[in-house]
């Protein structure tokens, strides 16, 4: 276990808690900024009947990291028409581990809203098609990377049952998933306009800020939203940062840094970068401990506190667990 927090470079300290992320669910920001068209687009595909005849439609919304397809998604899910419209609607959070199984447990429990006890696959998607028959249903599946194909049409097979009119809205990076499973025309996200970026931005970064620091900043936070080419979770990250940054210095390190050099078809946003830049040092180690462990993958919590990261090095407080399971959820 020493040589494990030698090579992790990780040492004792005290003070700080981990921020974790979760994965997306169905709930929407009160605010959603620049995507009222796009919503009612799509709010009315969603009623509509599919054109080429097929009993389900699947819609993909398909775009670079960070350009806001899961709150689009989000904000059509919650839309009032919608609900009144679908007799079931179910969302989950796909991402990059694709599992049938785990995939069509989270979308019975949503239908059910009871905990799904099914251990078989087959007995699973059997009581899937049973509880869709004719049953007019959306749903939306987020974050969706795999491209094999039986898999993805294992998965659709008992959805089949659903009545004429049912819709799935897939969010994707990848072309090729948007071809392949894609019913309706994709629905490809541009970046948000200028007024919109700065309005997302101005909500999250002067929200304890005064007129007076507010009128020093404005002018930099301006140029930073510039940089962030209208991703609203670049513009989101930097704001949250910085509401709590009011000196004139501090705002112009940001917007000086190299980092924004870095290329637009990377994997991490450069503003994303620039947060974890200028976490507290232990911090970024236990970030990099935790990115160890794929997106949304649930590891027991004593394969954390065998490698001692969390409380015995970093003297930080285990994150809560999930009702009575042992197992937390990785979100990086």
């Amino acid at each position: 276990m020493e040589k494990r927090k030698d090579v992790l470079g990780l040492e004792a300290s005290a003070g700080y808690k981990v921020s974790q992320t979760i994965p997306s669910t169905s709930l929407v920001e009160k605010s959603v900024y620049g995507r009222d068209e796009e919503k009612e687009t799509l709010v009315k595909l969603l009623l509509s009947d599919d054109e080429s005849g097929n009993e389900i439609s699947v819609i993909p919304i398909v775009g670079m990291g960070g350009i806001g397809k899961t709150t689009l998604a989000q904000f059509v899910y919650n839309d009032v028409r919608v609900k009144q419209h679908f007799h079931l609607r179910a969302w989950v959070c796909v991402s990059k581990e694709f599992d049938v199984f785990r995939i069509s447990q989270h979308i019975y429990e949503s239908l059910t809203k009871k905990a799904c006890k099914i251990n078989s696959l087959d007995l699973l998607l059997s009581e899937l098609l049973e509880t869709l028959r004719g049953e007019r249903f959306f749903f939306v599946l987020d974050d969706i990377w795999n491209k094999n194909y039986n898999q993805v049409e294992s998965l659709m097979r008992p959805l089949e049952s659903g009545a004429h009119g049912s819709k799935i809205i897939v969010t994707t990076r990848d072309e090729d998933v948007t071809r392949m499973m894609g019913s309706l025309e994709a629905h490809r996200l541009k970046p948000m306009s200028e007024q919109d970026s700065w309005s997302l931005f101005e909500k999250h970064a002067f929200k304890n800020a005064g007129v007076s620091a507010r009128s020093r900043l404005e002018n930099i936070g301006r140029q930073i939203v510039g940089k962030c080419n209208g991703l609203p979770l670049a513009i989101k990250s930097l704001g949250g940062f910085l509401c709590s940054k009011l000196l004139v210095e501090e705002w112009e390190s940001i917007l000086k840094s190299d980092l924004w050099e870095l290329p637009l078809e990377s994997d991490i946003l450069p503003s994303l970068w620039l947060s974890y830049m200028y976490l507290p040092s232990q911090l970024k180690r236990c970030f990099a401990y935790c990115s160890l462990f794929p997106k949304n993958y649930e590891f027991k919590t004593s394969e954390l506190v065998y490698c001692g990261w969390l409380k015995i090095y970093c003297n930080l407080k285990p994150p809560k667990l999930q009702k009575k399971s042992d197992k937390i959820t990785s979100m990086i």
